[in-house]
């Protein structure tokens, strides 16, 4: 059987019912000529239900930055990359029906840096990126190669 017919209430990450909290840390910025690189460790903290259960969500990024001042001598960002290290989620109360709820709320959909995010994300009705990127991945090194070809290019 369906799984709404198994379980109701298998709704995560309701809008009325969640909250977040974005911690942004320190900038590491490279800066050459017009171009500049940045990276930004963040941190991203919700409460949220899962079914029946009060859980908390943990999603660990980097938030991978090219900037570029512009004829006006303002900078602005050119493109902004999140890389994804991690997430985890957990009942903010010990709940026997937690590991059955967990199963049924189909995270294993996404990759495992990212799966509880976005989860929560489109089952908020958010819109997903098409493709992620992953900590510790070849799409990771080609990220961080084109960027020192990129800004290495003076225009």
């Amino acid at each position: 059987p369906p799984r709404s017919t198994l379980f109701p209430y298998t709704t995560l990450f309701r809008s009325r019912s969640t909250t977040s909290k974005h911690f942004i840390g320190a900038s590491r910025v490279t800066i050459e000529g017009n171009r500049a690189l940045s990276d930004t460790d963040v941190t991203i903290l919700a409460r949220a239900k899962l079914g029946p259960i009060e859980v908390d969500m943990t999603s660990y990024l980097l938030f991978f930055d090219r900037f570029e001042r512009r004829d006006d001598g303002i900078w602005r960002i050119a493109s902004r990359t999140a890389i994804y290290k991690k997430d985890r989620i957990h009942p903010f109360r010990p709940s026997l029906l937690y590991p059955l709820v967990y199963r049924l709320a189909g995270f294993n959909r996404f990759p495992r840096p990212y799966r509880h995010l976005a989860t929560g994300l489109e089952r908020s009705g958010q819109d997903l990126a098409k493709q992620i990127v992953e900590n510790a991945t070849r799409e990771e090194l080609e990220l961080w190669r084109d960027a020192k070809i990129w800004i290495a290019t003076r225009n």
